[in-house]
């Protein structure tokens, strides 16, 4: 399901916000002899990379199938991913979604490295709330 770019009540590192100033959030993908994707998710920001080492926040890779509307949903702490590929099941064209996701309720974060909007505000996350967006169709 590609996701759409839209607002938050909440600060999410994405290239659709100015939540983040200073922060950024890409991945690179790579098809491995059409056995396994190789995806690597690099994240500049220290504050959300130590909520990720904490255990807050996670990765999350969704794998969706154009052909077969078949899904997968990967999560882990690490910014590397290994998916196996099941060409039966998944066809041969992919939509990617990598995000970064609360995976427990968040409060207080600190709001000094966010836009000039959040300071002196409370922020906090909810569970499996979406943190950080990018997105790629064009595998």
């Amino acid at each position: 399901m590609k996701l759409k770019e839209r607002r938050f009540p909440y600060p999410v590192l994405s290239m659709a916000t100015s939540d983040y100033p200073l922060g950024n959030f890409t991945y690179d993908v790579e098809v491995v002899d059409d056995s396994y994707l190789h995806i690597v998710c690099n994240l500049q920001e220290k504050i959300i990379e130590k909520y990720i080492n904490r255990g807050d926040f996670m990765y999350v890779v969704g794998i969706e199938s154009v052909q077969t509307k078949s899904r997968q949903l990967y999560k882990q702490s690490t910014p590397e991913f290994k998916i196996e590929l099941d060409a039966d099941q998944l066809g041969p064209k992919l939509h990617l979604n990598v995000l970064i996701l609360a995976n427990r309720d968040v409060t207080n974060y600190p709001t000094n490295q966010l836009n000039s909007v959040y300071h002196g505000r409370k922020v906090s996350f909810k569970k499996r709330l979406l943190y950080c967006q990018v997105s790629n169709a064009n595998n």
